[in-house]
């Protein structure tokens, strides 16, 4: 390779750019300071700008303590490397603490926690925070933001093991919560392995949860993911996958009046509060040791899931996927799918009881809940939808087999029981409940054990309103049918009052297949030209699954790509900073495919880049002789911003790439002598180091 250039390679622009532009995206104001500190590194802020100049060297969390001492409100942090420490950082002042150029990891070595937020207004952006002994990040203070941070591998927190936030207006954005656990002993409950939150307004956007988990053998655990108390709080755009709320004796001793000891709720999310949201979300193959596969909720008042999937879902006593517990009105679903999920009502050494709600479970103390344009599909339990609170509203959805059960229940006048809906081989069955008409006449239905239906109903009131279900009866041998579908009135012996489960076709298993990557990093200037990373759709036969959608996290983002006629997806991989990273493909299933997910990893190597210099020829009488070098991409385009040392005649001295990628240094060589200089770029998180040598002739 020739890396000599010539002085008109380098025009006229010897000059150090003087604007405070940094590579990642991030422009600093000029009454702001940016700061870099690098782990086993020194970094010299440019002399140039009007940043104070700190040196500062370590791998430690004093260092970063150290350096946010030093720092003054709204001033900006960059870090890079790994840090450990055996005590956490504290933050009272407002910053924003970025991983620069390349990158950052805070790594607890499962000794201590990591940091400590108290100051409003605060950015983190770009960190991994791992091996947390305890809470690895708490936020006190508000309109804090979390920003494409990672938390992997945090144990033995109680309330938190990943995050804790008690400040309101937090944003939690592009984030992967990986491995967590929340185990701690001797403690009255432990709750939200990944995140525990008490505040409002908190935003929880494009995040993705895989394998945390709340386990207690001692008392309670809530909230496999995520523990949630407060108002007016969002979960948007995220995925959560393998999650468990797990307690040894949650479902030791069960009876009708009474469940002893512990509880295991909500396997992904436990949430009180009002006027929450869940919006584009998948909840596949969580699970809970008591109520609520997926989520839990308690005193909660107009909340709302739309657009999400809850697939594959385990729940060993009640509500598969969803369950309302004691306060919840006024709750919404709409455009939501539920499908294989499954409600054991297993209690353990006592009894094995019913299992209620294969997908949702509502109880006593719920009212007013609305069920618009969702499909519930073989979900296994005694009903996928157990309700016995007042007034349920199901519109244009799919129900299949038996799936709606309605006991002790009041429904007042305006409601639609089922209107618009399709029902397939569908059960509804009745118990005990009262429905009002419009104008206040009573439709009252009583079943015994015998099967046998009191002769006091009546149904002329509301026959042919278009807002109720009608509910003329017609006698058929021992069934007894509305106009659109059959009601079961099969009970059995009130001895014994254990449930049988219908029989559902199963569905064809399916699998994602995908091998792990090795691919260099992309200058942003050079283009989209990384690897392709992908993944292959089949069923159990390896048959190619063509025109399904597979959901694609990477760095953050879920991206939704549609397989091809061989089964694959695939995403172009390019990153501008090194490291190894996990990719997750989820397929949410259909009606003839269970749902399926694969993690891969994908190491992204530093790519070599171009460092050229000019050979000089000065006479010895001239007083402005300088050496230049010129770094480029691996595709030619200048690389702006980066520090390249010169040596020559025992002498060091640094200078950072202009725009056009050209560092220049004045140098002071007074013999007549051809001198040898070296011009080295360290390298960063996207270049490798490189070396060359040139020479300048003084005659």
């Amino acid at each position: 390779m020739n890396n000599e250039i010539s002085d008109s390679d380098f025009s006229s622009a010897y000059d150090l750019d003087s604007d405070n532009r940094i590579d990642d995206g991030y422009d600093l104001t000029q009454d702001s300071q940016s700061t870099e500190l690098s782990a086993s590194s020194v970094y010299d802020l440019d002399s140039s700008s009007d940043n104070e100049m700190l040196n500062s060297e370590g791998n430690d969390f004093k260092d970063i303590q150290n350096l946010i001492d030093q720092s003054n409100e709204n001033d900006t942090i960059m870090l890079s490397g790994t840090f450990t420490g055996d005590s956490k950082i504290v933050l009272n002042k407002t910053l924003t603490i970025v991983g620069a150029s390349s990158g950052a990891t805070l790594d607890g070595k499962l000794l201590t926690q990591i940091l400590e937020i108290n100051s409003s207004n605060t950015v983190m952006k770009n960190i991994k925070f791992i091996n947390s002994f305890g809470i690895s990040v708490h936020i006190g203070g508000k309109n804090v933001t979390i920003d494409n941070c990672s938390f992997e591998n945090s144990i033995n927190g109680e309330l938190g093991s990943a995050l804790s936030c008690s400040g309101d207006n937090v944003r939690i954005l592009n984030s992967r919560f990986l491995n967590n656990i929340a185990n701690k002993s001797s403690c009255h409950h432990t709750d939200g392995s990944a995140i525990y939150l008490i505040a409002n307004n908190a935003t929880i956007d494009s995040c993705i949860f895989i394998n945390n988990t709340g386990y207690n053998y001692e008392t309670a655990s809530s909230g496999g993911a995520i523990w949630l108390k407060g108002s007016n709080n969002s979960i948007l755009n995220s995925i959560f996958i393998n999650n468990s709320a797990i307690s040894k004796f949650a479902w030791t001793l069960h009876s009708e009046e009474q469940t002893f000891l512990a509880d295991g709720n909500g396997g992904a999310v436990y949430w009180v509060g009002n006027n929450g949201r869940i919006d584009n979300c998948s909840f596949v193959n969580c699970i809970a040791h008591t109520y609520g596969g997926a989520i839990y909720f308690k005193s909660a008042n107009n909340c709302s899931i739309n657009n999400s999937s809850f697939i594959n879902n385990y729940a060993v006593g009640d509500a598969g996927a969803i369950y309302l517990g004691q306060n919840v009105f006024n709750f919404k679903i709409e455009n939501s799918k539920f499908e294989e999920n499954v409600a054991l009502g297993l209690w353990g050494v006592l009894s094995q009881d019913n299992a209620y709600g294969g997908a949702i479970f509502a109880g006593d103390f719920v009212e007013n809940t609305s069920i618009f344009n969702s499909s519930f599909l073989n979900n296994y339990g005694n009903g996928s939808i157990y309700y016995s609170g007042s007034n349920i509203q199901v519109s244009n959805s799919m129900l299949e087999r038996p799936e709606l059960i309605i006991e002790n229940a009041t429904l007042e006048k305006f409601l639609q029981v089922i209107k618009n809906s399709t029902l397939e081989e569908c059960n509804l069955e009745i118990d005990n409940f009262t429905l009002c008409s419009a104008s206040g006449s009573l439709f009252e239905v009583m079943i015994f054990s015998n099967g046998n239906i009191n002769n006091n109903y009546w149904g002329a009131n509301i026959n042919n309103s278009d807002d109720f279900l009608q509910m003329k009866l017609i006698k058929s041998n021992d069934e007894y049918i509305f106009p659109n579908f059959w009601i079961n009135l099969k009970v059995l012996n009130e001895a014994d009052n254990s449930a049988i489960a219908n029989e559902t076709p199963a569905r064809n298993r399916s699998i994602i297949i995908s091998k792990d990557l090795t691919t260099s990093t992309v200058y942003g200037k050079d283009g989209k030209i990384g690897k392709y990373f992908s993944f292959r759709l089949t069923d159990s036969n390896s048959k190619a699954l063509a025109n399904k959608q597979v959901i694609i996290n990477f760095n953050g983002k879920n991206y939704y790509k549609t397989t091809d006629k061989n089964g694959y997806v695939k995403l172009q991989i390019n990153l501008a900073k090194k490291g190894t990273y996990t990719i997750v493909a989820c397929f949410l299933g259909d009606d003839n495919y269970n749902a399926s997910f694969k993690s891969s990893k994908i190491k992204v190597n530093a790519v070599k880049a171009k460092l050229k210099v000019a050979n000089k020829k000065y006479k010895r009488s001239y007083k402005k002789k300088t050496l230049t070098a010129k770094l480029l991409s691996p595709k030619g385009k200048a690389v702006k911003g980066k520090k390249i040392s010169f040596k020559v005649n025992g002498k060091t001295y640094t200078a950072k790439t202009n725009s056009k990628g050209i560092a220049t240094v004045k140098v002071k060589l007074n013999k007549k002598k051809t001198y040898k200089f070296t011009a080295k770029f360290a390298g960063d998180n996207t270049f490798k180091a490189v070396t060359v040598k040139g020479k300048v002739v003084v005659k």
